[in-house]
């Protein structure tokens, strides 16, 4: 399976007290092919920094996700690509290029 930054993949990422799959977003591949990924909620917590995929926005449909959700900048988890379990879809036009910026 191919992977590419700003795609949104299915992972085991452990996030407070779960620790089931939930769709996270590939934000750099380092040359060993490892994957940097960030964890996506359906929840918004708190004030933490967060960058909102919008069911209402246009480009929505490509991320594969199925609600409104946030993306949190913390914690970056770095996993091999065999611990993905799957892909659902990406960040893609100007979603992508606001998240960019979001990130820095």
């Amino acid at each position: 399976m191919a992977f590419a930054p700003f795609q949104i993949v299915r992972y085991k990422f452990p996030l407070g007290n779960a620790t089931y799959p939930r769709p996270c977003v590939i934000v750099q591949i380092s040359p060993d092919g490892t994957l940097a990924i960030l964890p996506v909620s359906t929840k918004a917590y708190g004030n933490e920094a967060k960058f909102t995929i919008s069911k209402e926005d246009p480009e929505f449909k490509a991320t594969g996700l199925d609600e409104t959700s946030y993306v949190y900048g913390h914690p970056v988890l770095d996993i091999a690509p065999s611990m993905v379990i799957k892909t659902k879809g990406a960040l893609t036009g100007d979603l992508k290029r606001r998240f960019i910026a979001w990130i820095g």
